[in-house]
């Protein structure tokens, strides 16, 4: 019979920075943990010596229901902080909308370039005017900026008007004598 030495206990055993059993899950050590615990009281009576250790058969079962009660309270305080963290979501997706309706109402309350707002966390942005120099540089990107796109004013845009070509009149066959009685190309009739 041979041993595969990848399994330790029908576990699957992976090396990794100290740890033997470093990818399996925690249910399935705590599986193999009851197995053991049941099984080494039943089978081994005497003192074993492990890795150059000498282990009692109810030290080593402590060790493994040790491990197994670590495992248990890990699991449960996962559980316990997924149900906080759902909580907390929950409850900042509620505070989003009352922090907006608050803010809004504090600008209202206090103007909007009140400086008491930056109390609130409110950066209070001002415009600082724009002098001289300033001023005709912007007018001068403008222009620059409307030539570059090519694009008019109201006032130009209403003096362009589109030209329309004269329609031209497809002419047919031209009769070349037409009958007495039959209406001319005119509409009046030859006599």
């Amino acid at each position: 019979m041979t041993i595969d030495p990848t399994l330790h206990f029908g576990v699957p055993m992976v090396e990794k920075a100290g740890s033997v059993m470093g990818r399996t899950s925690r249910s399935s050590v705590t599986v193999v943990n009851k197995q053991l615990e049941t099984a080494i009281p039943e089978y081994l009576k005497g003192p074993l010596v492990i890795d150059g250790q000498t282990w009692k058969p109810p030290a080593i079962v402590a060790s493994l229901e040790k491990e197994d009660a670590l495992i248990a309270a890990a699991q449960q305080a996962y559980a316990d902080w997924q149900a906080a963290a759902r909580l907390a979501r929950a409850q900042t997706a509620a505070n989003n909308q009352l922090r907006l309706g608050l803010k809004s109402v504090v600008k209202e309350t206090l103007g909007a370039n009140n400086a008491a707002l930056q109390a609130f966390g409110i950066i209070v942005r001002t415009r600082k005017p724009l002098d001289g120099p300033a001023l005709v540089a912007k007018a001068q990107k403008a222009e620059a900026t409307r030539k570059a796109r090519g694009t008019l004013g109201r006032k130009a845009r209403l003096a362009i008007h589109g030209v329309v070509a004269a329609p031209t009149v497809a002419s047919g066959p031209t009769p070349a004598a037409t009958e007495a009685g039959s209406p001319a190309p005119n509409g009046t009739t030859q006599k």
